[in-house]
């Protein structure tokens, strides 16, 4: 436990990932008081840290590289948080990144930010060549719907836990929610689990 501490002492001061202080805190609390079964994506980017490895958000991104079609694509990232530090890195690679979230702050010159909720049924895609997601928790839903109806290339990076269904009804675990979301159209989507981050598989689904 010291050890962990005193390495959080250096991650606080360095704050690479640019959290609050609000987050560090709870990080801290984590660390005092580990979870049985979850942790948070806060305590995954700090262990990832200390064994000198990309973030969560850096390793997404390179991925996308090697499956993004080529050419400048004109991209919208859905629950990109605070600091939507995924479409900085997109909008590094050249592409035209528009970000999506309630709590979304202004970042880099040239990334619109949108401080909005995203709805399936009101959202219109047109003026987008792709979509990405990294854990959206709520919006993963939408995302899916929306996209499979408009007919719009995505990509979503999933949680580990389920989420309320926007029919309502909370499936029994995190497969069954996965089930639900490839079953909204199984002729655009496919669900596969891929090794983005080091040692572990992560669910992604996206557009065929």
């Amino acid at each position: 436990m010291e050890e962990k501490l005193a390495g959080l002492e250096e991650y606080r001061k360095m704050n690479p990932n640019q959290l609050t202080q609000e987050q560090l805190a709870a990080l801290e609390r984590e660390l005092e008081r580990p979870r049985k079964r979850t942790v948070s994506d806060e305590l995954v980017d700090y262990r990832f840290w200390r064994r000198g490895l990309p973030s969560r958000q850096e390793l997404f991104a390179t991925y996308l590289k090697s499956i993004l079609p080529p050419g400048r694509l004109r991209i919208l990232e859905v629950g990109s948080g605070r600091r939507a530090r995924l479409s900085v890195l997109l909008h590094d690679m050249g592409h035209g990144v528009t970000c999506m979230d309630p709590k979304a702050e202004p970042v880099d010159e040239g990334i619109e930010v949108r401080r909005e909720i995203f709805h399936w049924e009101k959202e219109d895609l047109g003026k987008f060549d792709y979509v990405v997601a990294q854990e959206p928790c709520e919006a993963t839903e939408h995302i899916v719907r929306a996209c499979s109806r408009q007919r719009v290339p995505f990509t979503v990076a999933l949680c580990g836990v389920p989420h309320e269904l926007i029919g309502g009804g909370m499936p029994e675990d995190v497969y069954a929610w996965y089930d639900c979301l490839e079953e909204i159209d199984p002729e655009y989507t496919r669900l596969e689990y891929i090794q983005i981050y080091p040692g572990m598989d992560v669910a992604v689904i996206h557009s065929v």
